[in-house]
């Protein structure tokens, strides 16, 4: 993974950033929902600390969040520790963590701001 600066390198600000997220509206989850084939997997890009992930939990058989940020990625596992459902990866969103063409919906919400 390239070298870049991670804006949230310590958990405080991960954590100040975190609680001031806005809740995804519900008529964007419901357009995801109805948009998508099928409700195996959905991948969330630039998922932060979840914020944006966790609203599909109940939607599909397994949803992944992936950041580039570690410590935003921690905090959204120390958030959902316990979800059988939501996994989060530190990661690239150029190498996400799953085969082409296996999943089912892929969002990219929070990720845009940053781009």
């Amino acid at each position: 993974m390239p070298e870049k600066y991670d804006l949230f390198n310590t958990k405080e600000a991960a954590q100040l950033y975190s609680s001031n997220q806005p809740q995804l509206a519900q008529k964007v989850v419901d357009l995801v929902l109805n948009s998508a084939p099928g409700r195996d997997l959905m991948i969330d890009i630039g998922c932060g600390s979840g914020s944006s992930t966790r609203p599909f939990a109940d939607h599909f058989s397994r949803v992944i969040g992936v950041d580039y940020s570690a410590t935003q990625i921690d905090l959204a596992r120390e958030i959902d520790a316990g979800s059988p459902v939501l996994e989060y990866v530190q990661g690239s969103v150029y190498e996400l963590p799953v085969p082409d063409s296996s999943v089912d919906c892929v969002l990219g919400v929070m990720i845009a701001q940053f781009l």
